[in-house]
């Protein structure tokens, strides 16, 4: 008899994806033109709700959150309990 995998990574709105990119030294390299202004992903995964925390932009304090995970149906809330977090 096969067992289900407790791991196993389902493609739909119940699963999401978390990347912190704070220590990756991505924002402390110099580009030959100074540190950059701002670190984001160039991809993102269209089949999966992803978060990724990179570090806030140079100029002002902060983090920073790239969130392709909330169906527009649920935005209101999701940014309700982001400002609750404060």
């Amino acid at each position: 008899m096969a067992s289900v995998d407790p791991y196993q990574i389902t493609s739909d709105y119940r699963t999401l994806l978390v990347s912190d990119w704070t220590r990756l030294g991505f924002a402390e390299v110099d580009y030959g033109w100074g540190p950059p202004a701002h670190v984001v992903p160039l991809t993102n995964l269209d089949y999966i709700a992803t978060c990724i925390l990179v570090k806030p932009w140079v100029h002002k304090p902060g983090a920073r959150l790239i969130t392709q995970c909330v169906t527009p149906d649920r935005v209101a809330a999701f940014h309700d309990a982001l400002v609750d977090t404060n």
